[in-house]
């Protein structure tokens, strides 16, 4: 649900994360490339985590500087997006 400014609130960031977590989680159990650990030490921070807005990936910041290069030396950059209101 969005306020009148335009923000959604935490119930539907809560959702959204939640998809994301899951959406991770089967991208690093069906990898067998060699970013794998990577993915999967990714996925676990994120299920883990208290789930506060701004520090959800905490702590994950060379698994996915890593993952970042592999995927660039693919040509397939990594593209996060984030959204947010009010």
């Amino acid at each position: 649900m969005r306020d009148p400014d335009g923000a959604f609130d935490e119930t539907e960031w809560r959702t959204r994360v939640d998809a994301a977590t899951q959406e991770l989680a089967a991208l690093a159990a069906g990898s067998s490339s060699g970013i794998r650990v990577e993915l999967e030490s990714m996925s676990t921070a994120l299920a883990e985590t208290g789930r506060v807005p701004g520090q959800s990936m905490a702590g994950t910041e060379d698994a996915l500087g890593r993952v970042t290069v592999a995927c660039n030396v693919n040509h397939t950059p990594l593209v996060l997006s984030a959204e947010s209101g009010g």
